[in-house]
C-alpha cells in the first residue's frame, strides 16, 4: 500500500523514494520532521505533497511496525 503514496523511479530524483506525482523525497519529509516541522508545516513548504499522502505513509509504516512487533512477541 505504500506505493499509493510514495514511489521510486530511476528517472526522478535519481531513484530516490518520492511522494507520488512530485519530486519531493520521503527523506526530505523525515528530515523536516526531525527538524521539528509539523505535517502541516511540511505540506505548506511543499504544496505539491498532499496531507493525505503524508498521513497515508505514516499509517502504513505504523501498521507495518505493529505487525512486526506482534510477530516478535509470538
Amino acid at each position: 500500500m505504500l506505493e499509493h503514496y510514495v514511489k521510486s523511479n530511476p528517472d526522478i530524483m535519481h531513484g530516490a523514494v518520492c511522494f507520488v506525482g512530485t519530486r519531493v523525497t520521503l527523506q526530505s519529509f523525515l528530515q523536516h520532521l526531525e527538524a521539528g516541522y509539523s505535517i502541516n508545516g511540511f505540506t505548506e513548504s511543499f504544496p505539491s505533497v498532499k496531507k493525505e499522502q503524508v498521513v497515508g505513509v505514516l499509517e502504513v509504516l505504523r501498521e507495518k511496525t505493529n505487525h512486526q512487533v506482534l510477530a516478535m512477541s509470538a
